[in-house]
């Protein structure tokens, strides 16, 4: 049986690690310039290695073969940054032994959009580095450490928006109830079709601060029922209840609003739900082809409805 010191152990931490240990994390890339003494090496002249990423943005390192400007006979490294954002970085050269040398750090550095490239004019001579820091292929190996930024501490989103959508035809704590028919729900009741209304359960709170012209169907609170109720005669019962789910904060699925949408912006214009009405309008308008032939019922319908997007489409 192998011993345990051959085994792959897996590291438990009980209770939080301290500082020194969960700050200190780095993240190191090993970047290979190969062929690096047949690299362009006037002052100024400058290879860029692959870009690679760390804290969620880009990075790349800018090396100067024979020195950034004034630093003829050096070879100057520099990061550079492709986005706005502080690092605290170091970067090293593996000599022929694999020993990390000419090891430069910097600390809390500023990157924007006035300093993309930050390091070192003189990093390191470039004879010594020549001689001393060239694998037998001729490859220079740059490390580059970046230090990660810590995870943020767990915050719980606000849970307020989802314990409403929660509500939604909640019947025990509803105090409105709506009853929705547009004829297009029947039922064979002898030789006669009787319409059958649908029954959404409400809180009248909600519809005043959502959905005010909804709540004001019920005019005001009555305190001998317990239940008020409203009947709505104009509206299919399946797009009343996308139209009252999105005022409990849910949202319309993109099937049922293209292929509805101009039921959705007549309704969400009667009660005065304005980005509903907008988003039905957008979704109209990407799912309609309009031509000279449809051109003007379009407008005319635009107009009529005061639907200032589906104008200027």
């Amino acid at each position: 049986m192998p011993g345990f010191y051959h085994r792959s152990v897996t590291t438990l931490d009980v209770g939080s690690p301290s500082s020194s240990s969960s700050d200190e994390r780095w993240e190191s890339f090993k970047i290979l310039f190969h062929g690096f003494a047949d690299l362009p090496s006037a002052v100024g002249e400058y290879t860029l290695s692959p870009g690679f990423t760390c804290n969620g943005h880009k990075w790349c390192l800018q090396i100067y073969p024979g020195g950034e400007r004034e630093s003829a006979g050096f070879v100057s490294v520099f990061l550079v940054g492709q986005a706005a954002t502080t690092a605290t970085y170091e970067v090293g050269l593996q000599d022929k032994s694999q020993r990390v040398q000419y090891n430069r750090a910097a600390t809390g550095i500023n990157f924007d959009s006035n300093r993309t490239s930050l390091g070192w004019p003189k990093y390191g001579e470039r004879s010594n580095i020549l001689n001393n820091h060239l694998d037998d292929d001729g490859t220079l190996a740059v490390l580059v450490s970046i230090k990660r930024d810590a995870d943020p501490p767990f915050v719980p989103s606000n849970p307020m928006s989802g314990m409403i959508t929660g509500m939604f035809l909640d019947e025990e704590t509803a105090d409105v109830c709506f009853q929705v028919s547009n004829g297009d729900v029947r039922e064979d009741v002898g030789d006669e079709e009787a319409s059958l209304p649908v029954t959404f359960h409400a809180h009248r709170l909600i519809l005043k601060a959502c959905a005010p012209m909804l709540a004001s169907l019920f005019g005001s609170d009555d305190e001998n029922e317990k239940i008020a109720r409203v009947s709505i005669t104009d509206i299919n019962p399946t797009i009343f209840h996308h139209i009252l789910h999105y005022v409990y904060g849910g949202s319309v699925p993109d099937g049922e609003m293209n292929a509805h949408a101009k039921d959705f912006i007549s309704a969400a214009d009667k009660y005065s739900i304005v980005n509903l009405k907008l988003q039905a309008e957008a979704a109209y308008v990407k799912s309609t082809e309009i031509t000279i032939g449809n051109a003007i019922d379009i407008l005319l319908y635009a107009d009529s409805l005061n639907c200032a997007f589906l104008k200027e489409a």
